[in-house]
């Protein structure tokens, strides 16, 4: 029952928001000691809690950290725009706000991806990535994570669904306005 998507969620991209993540990882996450203890009949409102709590981002490890079960979870739980929203205000929690950060790259669609990421770009706050199996952690800004997210496919081992660039999301879809310059009033 735990691993079941919500009944009443969006299933984005014509697929389970769950599968949006690969197989092995969903499985590995299933598995978890973390997802049975904390995410087992977990709320939209316990996750905020539980994410504030987080201390890095990093997903390919063994066993699965709380951030990607957390992502997981959101997955799970499909919340709306507004929902997610919460998540990604958080200025006193930035892992927080990354964690919204990767379910908008996930399962919205790309203008709504850059409309709600781009606005992060701003944010010049340093966080804690491991990248990759190694044990070795770097320190990255949340907008050099934000602009991976954004560019390209593969982000702390998360495989991302293809994101069209920018001018052609511009000439195809009425709803995104151009991209707001940092410097414009200087």
């Amino acid at each position: 029952m735990a691993n079941k998507t919500d009944t009443y969620a969006l299933h984005s991209r014509g697929t389970d928001p769950q599968n949006l993540l690969e197989p092995s990882l969903r499985h590995s996450v299933y598995l978890s000691r973390f997802w049975n203890e904390s995410c087992f009949g977990v709320t939209l409102a316990d996750v905020v809690p539980l994410a504030a709590r987080l201390d890095r981002i990093s997903a390919v490890t063994a066993p699965p950290t709380p951030f990607l079960c957390l992502l997981l979870k959101l997955l799970q739980l499909s919340p709306e725009e507004p929902e997610i929203a919460v998540f990604l205000t958080q200025n006193d929690f930035k892992y927080a706000r990354l964690l919204g950060a990767f379910y908008v790259r996930l399962a919205l669609p790309p203008p709504r991806v850059y409309a709600l990421l781009e606005p992060l770009l701003a944010d010049l706050r340093k966080i804690v990535v491991r990248e990759g199996a190694s044990a070795e952690h770097a320190i990255v800004h949340v907008d050099e994570l934000i602009d991976r997210l954004l560019r390209e496919h593969l982000v702390v081992g998360i495989t991302l669904p293809r994101l069209p660039p920018r001018h052609v999301v511009e000439e195809s879809f009425v709803q995104l306005p151009p991209r707001p310059q940092l410097l414009q009033g200087l």
